[in-house]
């Protein structure tokens, strides 16, 4: 998300991670989506912020969406940019799991025209990437999604 921040200027904005994301501490909690939407949702209460734009990437996103499944007066606004959230039933079927693939080959089948995609990630990015898809693989995805 922090290259969106210069689209942002001039605005408060507030950049939480996800627990486990970007080196930060993995603790026990939350363990699932709705939960992280409980924690956003408390921390909007925390700083006193009635009506924010919610902006979430990826599984951000899903958790965007949450959160205004939940408060729906409490957003100004949702913009989701590539969300996730499918779980796959018999209806359809299995969901490619892109977290099998080494990032450099997500690409592949993320994008119509890989091509466009950005310069492959450095060997750093890789490697947070992957710390950041071992987090989700870990206990966001394969857990029961209970708040």
């Amino acid at each position: 998300m922090r290259p969106l921040l210069g689209a942002l200027k001039g605005r408060r904005i507030l950049l939480p991670t996800i627990p486990g994301f970007d080196g930060t501490p993995h603790p026990d909690w939350p363990r699932s989506v709705p939960n992280l939407a409980t924690v956003n949702l408390a921390l909007l209460d925390i700083l006193g912020i009635e009506e924010g734009l919610v902006v979430g990437n990826s599984v951000g996103g899903w958790i965007g969406a949450e959160m205004a499944s939940r408060r729906p007066t409490r957003l100004a606004g949702l913009r989701l940019l590539d969300a996730v959230g499918l779980e796959p039933t018999a209806e359809t079927g299995d969901i490619l799991n892109l977290l099998a693939f080494p990032p450099r080959e997500r690409a592949h089948w993320s994008f119509h025209d890989p091509a466009r995609f950005a310069p492959p990630p450095s060997p750093e990015a890789l490697t947070r990437m992957a710390a950041n898809g071992r987090v989700l693989d870990g206990w966001l995805c394969r857990r029961p999604f209970h708040a």
